[in-house]
């Protein structure tokens, strides 16, 4: 879930939504809504590199490794190196 914003009530009824139509297939971080990533895009710089030690630099990264653990997975279900 992007952009997600946990204080708005509709934002939270959609997040859980989701993860009970979609379960395990969902990730489990979720990149909050911050101002920061506005910020970025005006200095044309991706979050990370922006603000490298900021919370949402490391939801993407916490993202970015969930997604490569996921396909160490897969890649070891199916037999390939």
């Amino acid at each position: 879930v992007a952009m997600h914003d946990r204080r708005a009530t509709l934002a939270r009824e959609i997040a859980e939504l989701l993860h009970r139509d979609f379960g395990e297939k969902m990730f489990h971080i979720a990149i909050p809504r911050t101002v920061k990533v506005e910020e970025a895009q005006t200095m044309k710089k991706p979050v990370v590199d922006a603000f490298p030690e900021s919370d949402i630099a490391g939801s993407y990264k916490a993202l970015a490794r969930e997604i490569l653990t996921r396909l160490e997975v897969n890649a070891v279900e199916e037999g390939k190196p």
